[in-house]
């Protein structure tokens, strides 16, 4: 992605650092804030999230790319079938 074609946004939540990354990170924590398509997910390069098939044309098709454990999680936002991709960073400081 093109630096100028960033979006960015911080928010400040008063939440230990710990209980975040688990919201991020532990598969029944992102179903409720997240998304609740999610089935599996792990915090590991390369991992596939795994999403229930809720008939949306829009199935999601997203990949880790970065952990930083306890830290930083990036991964890939995109959707089969359709042209584009982006990238979600969370960092937690």
């Amino acid at each position: 992605m093109s630096e100028d074609l960033a979006l960015i946004t911080e928010h400040v939540y008063s939440v230990e650092i710990k209980r975040a990354w688990r919201a991020l990170t532990n598969t029944e924590e992102m179903r409720i804030w997240y998304f609740p398509q999610v089935e599996d997910f792990k915090p590991i390069v390369g991992f596939e999230f795994v999403f229930a098939d809720d008939g949306s044309p829009y199935q999601k098709s997203w990949r880790v790319t970065h952990v930083e454990d306890g830290r930083v999680l990036s991964h890939t936002w995109d959707y089969k079938f359709f042209p584009g991709s982006s990238l979600v960073t969370f960092e937690l400081w």
